[in-house]
């Protein structure tokens, strides 16, 4: 869910369209059939039961069974830009784009069926995720927030309104300055972007959002609160390390650490200031983060520094995704079939 490209995509549409151009605009049950999908503008990436499934520009759907060394493109009766993808388990998954649409299969990805869109919301959904095979959340631009209870047959449009984290209630109740309480509900929450929806090994849910929002649910999203943070540009996602520490990325290279579940954060130096899209915590304990221009960083410390490794290509990264072999990157360039060592040398196999 890569809310940048998505955004870059959207508008593009839009401003050709406005020019007369020709934007793709689907007709009905039309699928784009590509011989390079696997070179095309891909947003998003999941990795289950050693099945990979991989979204993108113009309806993309790719599969691949064998650690990313073949693809298969199934129909997905769209054009549309997919921008995230989910499984509950390898036959149950979900991916959103543009229009708000989501799709749903019930057959590991072999086929697809529209379960909602609403195009004249003209809000694009970034990112989806899925407690079990029914309980689901999808968020998206401006606030965009919809919830279902029967495995994505039908949602509910709803708005993320959020409350301050128990322990920071006393805060909230505490005059400021100027004599007036802090109050959590002054910021128009529903305005902001939800960039990306984190599940934490403790059973948390967090979502990335935009202009320093960070929310945090321990019910899997029944309920929210909001999260104090010390930067006001936007986070695109998270990365759960172990108990309640887990790490924080952006715009600008920013990263920020938390030992509590983001209730307290540390910045951490960067040796990027480029936009950061997406991360992972590999099984020794090295930490990935990916990013625009072939950045990816990597920390052996638990995320207390970082040192910068780049793809040769120097192309966007959404998505960081282990592989039986090594890695799969996936973004500006397509899918990238990689590994730490090629990565220390700056380059992708």
């Amino acid at each position: 869910m890569r809310s940048w490209l998505v955004l870059v995509l959207y508008f593009c549409v839009v401003t050709l369209a406005r020019a007369g151009g020709h934007p793709a605009i689907p007709e009905p049950g039309q699928t784009f059939i590509a011989p390079l999908a696997t070179e095309a503008m891909l947003l998003d990436a999941i990795n289950v039961d050693e099945r990979i499934v991989v979204v993108g520009e113009k309806g993309i759907v790719l599969i691949s069974d064998d650690a990313g060394l073949s693809w298969r493109q199934p129909q997905t009766g769209t054009r549309i830009t997919l921008t995230g993808v989910h499984f509950s388990d390898r036959d149950n998954g979900w991916v959103v784009g543009h229009d708000s649409l989501i799709l749903r299969t019930t057959d590991g990805g072999a086929t697809w069926q529209e379960v909602y869109s609403d195009p004249d919301d003209q809000r694009p959904l970034f990112d989806v995720w899925f407690a079990d095979s029914e309980t689901g959340i999808a968020v998206g631009a401006y606030g965009l927030m919809l919830l279902t209870g029967d495995g994505g047959e039908t949602w509910e449009l709803t708005e993320l309104i959020p409350e301050p984290w128990p322990d920071l209630q006393s805060l909230a109740d505490t005059p400021d300055e100027g004599g007036d309480e802090f109050d959590f509900e002054d910021d128009e929450f529903y305005d902001f972007h939800l960039n990306h929806i984190v599940p934490a090994p403790s059973g948390d849910l967090y979502v990335a959002a935009e202009a320093g929002h960070f929310f945090r649910s321990p019910d899997s999203g029944a309920t929210w609160y909001s999260m104090p943070t010390i930067y006001e540009g936007s986070f695109f996602n998270s990365i759960p390390l172990s108990g309640e520490q887990l790490l924080l990325i952006g715009l600008r290279g920013n990263i920020f650490r938390s030992n509590d579940g983001g209730q307290n954060w540390l910045p951490i130096d960067s040796p990027v200031t480029v936009l950061l899209n997406d991360g992972l915590l590999l099984d020794d304990g090295t930490i990935l983060i990916g990013g625009m221009a072939g950045a990816v960083l990597e920390s052996r410390d638990g995320g207390r520094s970082f040192s910068l490794l780049q793809q040769s290509d120097r192309k966007a990264i959404s998505v960081i995704l282990p592989i039986a072999d090594g890695l799969l990157t996936v973004g500006e360039a397509g899918v990238q079939r990689t590994d730490l060592p090629t990565l220390r040398q700056g380059g992708s196999s």
